[in-house]
């Protein structure tokens, strides 16, 4: 039976093979050929049904009772099971009174088990029918039923529910470390030219996300790296692939596949990919195409996609979206534009109040001259900046003169030539020649000449300093009277109406700032940046109706 495979350990012995204890079900044989495997412990061998050794129990002439048929069942059970069995499958049944009692099926076939009050106190979860369990037991029979069970010491999750259990671990630690957390993640470039695609190219993610992305933007570039997506080389290979592309000049990476099994899906939780993914230098959405068994790179990733297409779709802009939208753009602009340059016109249009262009004109006027007095002033601090370097480098150039080198060495020659004179009067030293020529070597030339050179290094660079601070400042003023002119510029009423405006002025000269200041017929004059003209009015248009007056 196929229950056989899933209650007993590889190795454990089995029932009716070498080593063995309890017999298993025999097949439906002739009663002319009695199974040898279908025989108790003491039952006659074939041939000796109708005589034989009468003390042989099992026999016609000395059968079992029920309590001798039952011993010997536990017995076998017991010696064929010696030691404590695994067994694994899934429960169809699961009773709590004090103790718990569970049915394991597999198939057609079941095996009763019970977990004792003092282990299941002990259980780190509560079993539940359709669970995949892994028990650890002995193998009894219990003779008020003529049933076996299995007294399980030890029970864990098993298949799905253990690796369920590891992933709900594994989530709560990296969610401490703060891999899941939103403020780590990065935002997505807003028009990504150049996009790391990681997947098969075997499947239909691939095809679905290449097709999608280039049909909403035909210029966009497709970086491949062709890798595994499930089974023992899907980790190592998606690993390798995220590594080559973050190494590359990419926008983005996007990790897919086209959904699959909770199996197929855990190599997209392992957690030296999710690790991975979220140290990569260029941002990685994730697509892996699954809403039941989210694996955590969708969790670690900068952005999550259902699917490959709903990847490519929204994180590809659309070239006609964009399109429209700099459409949209380019006529706000031009709203904006208008709506300034008609306030500027508006505001041109009301230079004539409160007493019209005469206030205007005098304020400009004062403007200029306020203007005039500005350059006045500075044109003053100018000359007189000057003519105070002036005056300081004619000073440095006395004080060079008193310390030229050639004038102290003219009076050095003087001063010798006294002592000299002197000496030669004196007649109390003696000899003349010997006291003149030490008194040539002390009063030597060539010191004095270092002194002198040095004073005049020095004079040269003051008069180097103070050139240098003359042209400072005359920049400075300069650029402060160029200032002051181009400010002037700015303030002339013409500078207005060299721009294209003009100014409106009626018969007696005032400022017209509207249509009907002014009838049909009335003579007007236009003032231009360069003269006038004389007009007379046609038609005029009032702004609130619209409509021509004649």
């Amino acid at each position: 039976m196929t229950a056989r495979r899933s209650l007993f350990r590889r190795g454990d012995p089995r029932p009716g093979a070498p080593g063995g204890g309890s017999p298993s079900p025999a097949p439906r044989l002739s009663p002319a050929e009695p199974s040898p495997r279908g025989r108790l412990e003491g039952a006659p061998k074939p041939g000796a049904a109708n005589g034989g050794d009468a003390a042989t129990p099992g026999t016609a002439l000395r059968p079992f009772s029920v309590g001798e048929l039952s011993a010997r069942v536990r017995r076998t059970v017991a010696d064929g099971f010696p030691n404590l069995v695994w067994v694994e499958g899934e429960l169809s049944s699961v009773w709590e009174r004090d103790n718990l009692f569970l049915t394991f099926r597999d198939g057609n076939d079941t095996l009763e088990a019970v977990v004792w009050s003092r282990y299941a106190r002990g259980l780190d979860f509560r079993p539940k029918p359709g669970d995949s369990v892994r028990a650890m037991g002995r193998l009894g029979t219990w003779a008020g039923k003529s049933r076996y069970q299995l007294d399980i010491r030890t029970l864990r999750r098993a298949g799905r529910g253990a690796l369920l259990e590891e992933l709900a671990e594994r989530t709560e630690r990296l969610r401490r470390e703060g891999l899941f957390d939103a403020k780590r993640k990065r935002t997505l470039p807003f028009l990504p030219l150049r996009v790391g695609l990681l997947t098969s190219a075997a499947g239909d993610a691939y095809h679905d996300f290449v097709r999608t992305a280039h049909r909403r933007f035909p210029g966009l570039s497709i970086v491949h790296c062709d890798t595994a997506v499930q089974g023992v080389r899907a980790v190592s290979e998606l690993r390798a692939g995220l590594r080559a592309l973050g190494a590359r000049d990419l926008d983005l990476i996007i990790i897919t596949r086209g959904g699959g099994s909770f199996e197929d899906l855990l190599p997209f939780s392992d957690e030296a990919l999710v690790r991975a993914a979220a140290d990569c230098p260029v941002p990685v959405v994730s697509a892996i195409g699954h809403e039941q068994d989210r694996p955590l790179l969708d969790e670690a990733a900068d952005y999550r996609a259902k699917t490959p297409t709903a990847a490519a779709e929204e994180v590809i802009r659309a070239a006609e979206e964009l399109e429209q939208e700099t459409d949209g753009r380019r006529s706000a602009a031009r709203s904006v534009a208008r709506a300034r340059f008609s306030a500027l016109g508006a505001r041109l249009g009301g230079l004539g109040t409160h007493g019209g262009m005469s206030a205007v004109g005098r304020w400009l006027a004062g403007q200029l001259d306020a203007g005039r007095i500005r350059r006045h002033h500075a044109d003053s601090a100018f000359r007189r900046a000057d003519e105070s370097r002036r005056k300081r480098l004619e000073a440095l150039r006395g004080r060079l003169a008193e310390r030229h080198p050639s004038r102290q060495l003219a009076e050095r020659r003087e001063a010798l030539d006294r002592l000299r004179r002197r000496l030669a009067g004196n007649r109390s030293f003696a000899p003349p020649e010997r006291r003149a020529q030490a008194a040539g070597a002390r009063l030597s030339a060539e010191p004095l000449r270092r002194r002198l050179a040095a004073a005049g290094e020095e004079v040269r660079g003051c008069r180097r300093q103070a050139i240098a601070a003359g042209r400072i400042s005359l920049d400075a003023l300069e650029s402060r009277r160029l200032t002051a002119l181009r400010q002037l510029e700015a303030l002339d009423p013409k500078a207005v109406l060299r721009r294209g405006y003009s100014v409106t002025l009626d018969s007696a000269g005032r400022a017209l700032r509207a249509a009907t200041e002014v009838g049909v017929g009335d003579p007007v004059r236009i003032t231009l940046a360069a003269g006038e003209l004389g007009a007379r009015v046609e038609t005029r248009k009032p702004p609130e109706t619209g409509r021509e007056a004649s």
